[in-house]
């Protein structure tokens, strides 16, 4: 399992997240045809550590996880539902670090399209390898 599937795993198993998106967290962007809210995931770097005959089993991947919703209160509280998921891992994800946070109003190009609002979290996601 790589660790984009574990991070998938992860928030997908929990409940506080399926109520709010149900299955709707994408990765890297959220499709036009998508109802809000939604979660994007894309892995901004990461430490793959090895040895000379060897993988390291323990690693990790830098994340960058996006709330997006229609209404900015509804964002933040997916932002920190999100939070929430990523602190009770299990399996394959073994600790996470929160290590900023933003939040952003994003203003379609076309005037009469609807503004989303973005709650922005990087994370260090440590992993087992499989």
């Amino acid at each position: 399992m790589t660790v984009e599937e574990a991070l998938y795993a992860t928030l997908i198993a929990d409940d506080d997240l399926a109520a709010i998106v149900g299955t709707k967290i994408f990765p890297q962007y959220v499709p036009q045809s998508a109802a809000m809210p939604a979660i994007t995931y894309e892995q901004a770097g990461g430490d793959f550590d090895h040895t000379v005959t060897e993988i390291v089993a323990l690693t990790a991947a830098n994340f960058v996880l996006t709330a997006w919703s229609a209404d900015y209160d509804d964002c933040r509280t997916l932002a920190d539902a999100i939070r929430k998921a990523l602190n009770a891992k299990d399996g394959l994800v073994v600790r996470v670090f929160l290590s900023d946070e933003s939040d952003a109003c994003v203003q379609p190009a076309d005037i009469r399209g609807l503004r989303r609002y973005e709650c922005q979290q990087e994370y260090k996601i440590w992993f087992h390898l499989v």
